[in-house]
């Protein structure tokens, strides 16, 4: 008795890595779009339904540890995306991705929301007249003109 087979070739080089992290996508407009990556392999990966976008359509993916990457829409489906690496990863390259590479966040101090606030001004700080303010710039612009002729004739 001989059994029928039939064999598929899958088109899938490399295994899907399942990492569920944020990202960020561009399209051919260089909009930026929040994504979120379900999984990754070496040469593509898949988001989640997001905006549309068009089979073939170029799009730049930021990837965590690398910067971005440049990729097409190869497939639709109704929970999202599958996506093709215009050059695939290297090993170490996915490596990171798959480690995520976490931002380290900047420590600020924190500070109370009444340290916002515009400051008071002081009463004690008032300003010179205008006509005592107009006479400083005129005697500090005048010391300045004398002091270069008197470097200019000591060269000469």
């Amino acid at each position: 008795m001989a059994l029928a087979a039939k064999i598929h070739r899958s088109e899938r080089g490399y295994e899907r890595r399942p990492i569920d992290i944020a990202s960020t996508l561009r399209d051919r407009d260089w909009t930026a779009i929040d994504v979120v990556i379900e999984d990754v392999s070496q040469t593509g990966f898949r988001i989640q339904q997001g905006p549309e976008l068009a089979l073939n359509e170029p799009i730049t993916l930021g990837l965590p540890g690398m910067g971005t990457r440049a990729a097409s829409v190869v497939r639709k489906t109704s929970g999202g995306y599958g996506c093709e690496f215009h050059n695939a990863l290297g090993m170490a390259e996915l490596a990171a991705v798959l480690a995520g590479m976490p931002s380290v966040p900047i420590p600020f101090p924190k500070i109370r929301p009444e340290a916002f606030a515009a400051p008071a001004r002081s009463p004690s700080l008032t300003p010179y007249p205008r006509k005592v303010r107009m006479l400083g710039t005129l005697a500090l612009a005048a010391a300045s003109w004398g002091v270069l002729v008197l470097l200019v004739q000591a060269v000469v």
